[in-house]
C-alpha cells in the first residue's frame, strides 16, 4: 500500500497501531515515544540429514539434533549481542519436521 502511494493520497503526520501485550491489565492502554513492541520477520531454513535407527545415533545425520542447536544459537543473539538497557528479542515459535518425499 505504501509503495502503491498511500500516504502520497492520505498524509499522516503519525500512525498509532494496536498491539495485543497479555501482561497489561484488560482496558488499559499504553502510549510510548517511537519504537514499541517487536516487529514480525520470518526465516526459512532447511536441514538434510540422513535417518537411522535410535539404537545407533552415531551412523546419522541427526536434524534434530542440528535444528535444536540452530535454535539455541538464534535464540541466544540478543543475549550476546545487545546491550542490556536496549531492547530487542528474537523468538523461534515454530518448528515444522518431517520426510521430504522425493
Amino acid at each position: 500500500m505504501i509503495s502503491d502511494g498511500l500516504f502520497e493520497r492520505f498524509p499522516v503526520s503519525a500512525i498509532y497501531a494496536m498491539h495485543n501485550w497479555p501482561a497489561m491489565p484488560p482496558g488499559t492502554l499504553r502510549i510510548n515515544v517511537g519504537l514499541m513492541i517487536a516487529a514480525v520477520d520470518h526465516i526459512t531454513f532447511e536441514v538434510f540429514g540422513e535417518g537411522g535407527h535410535g539404537a545407533h545415533p552415531y551412523q546419522t545425520i541427526d536434524t534434530v539434533l542440528v535444528a535444536a542447536h540452530i535454535i539455541t544459537a538464534v535464540q541466544s543473539i540478543v543475549s550476546r549481542n545487545v546491550e542490556a538497557m536496549d531492547n530487542a528479542a528474537i523468538s523461534v515459535c515454530a518448528v515444522l519436521a518431517g520426510i521430504l518425499s522425493p
